[in-house]
């Protein structure tokens, strides 16, 4: 046996987990602050010198968010807009997917790559056409416009998504179906559906994350009804100053749902977003 490979592959591990250790305590060490600093009094937030364990948690922040700037209406917003467009963007993606991944046809090409240039144009060139029509149309600072505009935002990315595992699937078991009297429509959600459910979810997944993160459309694009919590947090900042006290409360009950929702669903983000990547 060499004791000196079996060792050298003792440092590798090592190093690695020391190396995932330190990357995986950056990114939790704003969470943590965050959460941190959102049970502070308001005093103590910035206090000089720091003030890290010797304090009484409190809710003073969490309460004032609830009722003083009113956080159940955008909260509300956001879980309605977000559910919505997700599923609204998978269901038509899933349709438009397995039809271009089945049909090859000359347009098909052309097409893919006109759908994926709706994601490469910046959304701050399309803003203004999308906020005259929607005043236009009377659905400015409306659910139904943000949960349209965030559909067709992320309509490309499913689409390409979703088209990628469905060539995974072979098609001999699509065949195989068919010959036995099913017809496409039952193809899709007797075989291909069902087959793809892990990266169906990743896919819903990662767009849920987007269209609950959003900012800048829903800043230009809603006011007073429609607003979602991101634009609630920078309501907090005024000529005054910054409520940081509010802001870290606002901001943790836009993040902390977020990963331990990410943490329950990673097994099928991984199992999704590996997909076809192991073939026989």
């Amino acid at each position: 046996m060499d004791y000196t490979r079996v060792s050298r592959r003792g440092y590798g591990r090592v190093l690695n987990y020391l190396f995932l250790s330190a990357v995986a305590l950056i990114c939790i060490i704003p969470i943590v602050w965050l959460v941190y600093t959102s049970f502070k009094p308001r005093m103590l937030t910035f206090a000089s010198p720091p003030v890290w364990l010797k304090f009484k948690p409190t809710l003073e922040n969490y309460r004032r968010v609830i009722q003083e700037k009113n956080l159940v209406q955008p909260l509300l917003n956001s879980i309605i807009i977000v559910t919505s467009s997700t599923a609204i963007a998978i269901a038509i993606g899933s349709f438009a997917a397995y039809i271009f991944s089945r049909y090859k046809r000359r347009w098909t090409r052309p097409a893919l790559f006109a759908i994926l240039t709706t994601n490469m144009i910046p959304m701050t060139v399309i803003l203004l056409p999308i906020f005259l029509f929607a005043r236009k149309v009377q659905l400015y600072d409306t659910r139904l416009m943000l949960i349209i505009v965030y559909i067709a935002y992320n309509l490309a990315f499913v689409i390409w998504m979703l088209r990628s595992f469905f060539l995974d699937i072979p098609a001999e078991v699509e065949e195989s179906a068919l010959i036995d009297g099913c017809n496409r429509l039952g193809v899709l959600f007797r075989i291909v559906l069902p087959l793809s459910a892990p990266a169906i979810a990743a896919t819903a997944i990662l767009a849920f994350i987007f269209s609950w993160n959003e900012f800048i459309i829903a800043l230009v694009l809603t006011s007073k009804n429609a607003f979602t919590l991101p634009i609630l947090a920078t309501g907090l900042i005024s000529a005054k100053g910054v409520m940081w006290g509010e802001m870290t409360a606002t901001t943790a009950f836009i993040t902390i749902p977020e990963v331990i929702f990410i943490l329950f669903a990673q097994k099928y983000i991984v199992r999704g977003l590996t997909m076809g990547a192991i073939k026989g």
